[in-house]
């Protein structure tokens, strides 16, 4: 059941996580955009000063294996009627602490032989990018209906 519900609601998942859909709204943002300031995030929030040794990923990936399945199993107890085939309650919102640990994939595994810094400006310029997107979108809803 766990898998099932997984695999058919997954990008309701992380729709909802990455914040492609802001649903007390009824709004729904452009996925490459939302992707793209992801993924420029992650790379700029990973150090090139540090490493992240083997056992740390392994660690981070069990542990982001645990919050989804406790999240799961939490919400069959206390959400979903007795007989039922999906997990009812789980939303995207209960998976943003997992979102802490995508930069740690990003980490280089061994020193940089040469020091390269990571401007933390950018961190705070797509972070206010994003932000002013969504508030974008959610100005001119009703002119693109």
């Amino acid at each position: 059941m766990l898998f099932d519900n997984s695999i058919l609601n997954s990008g309701k998942y992380i729709d909802s996580t990455i914040g492609k859909n802001l649903e007390w709204f009824s709004i729904e943002l452009y996925t490459s955009v939302i992707m793209t300031f992801l993924l420029f995030f992650s790379f700029l929030c990973s150090e090139h000063e540090t490493n992240i040794t083997r056992s740390l990923r392994i660690y981070s990936f069990c542990t982001l294996l645990i919050v989804v399945i406790s999240t799961f199993i939490t919400m069959f107890i206390m959400w979903t009627q007795p007989e039922e085939t999906m997990i009812d309650g789980v939303q995207g919102r209960y998976f943003l602490p997992i979102l802490l640990l995508i930069p740690l994939f990003y980490l280089p595994s061994r020193k940089p032989k040469k020091r390269q810094i990571v401007k933390y400006n950018y961190l705070i310029i797509f972070a206010t990018l994003a932000n002013v997107y969504a508030l974008s979108m959610f100005f001119l809803r009703p002119y693109m209906i």
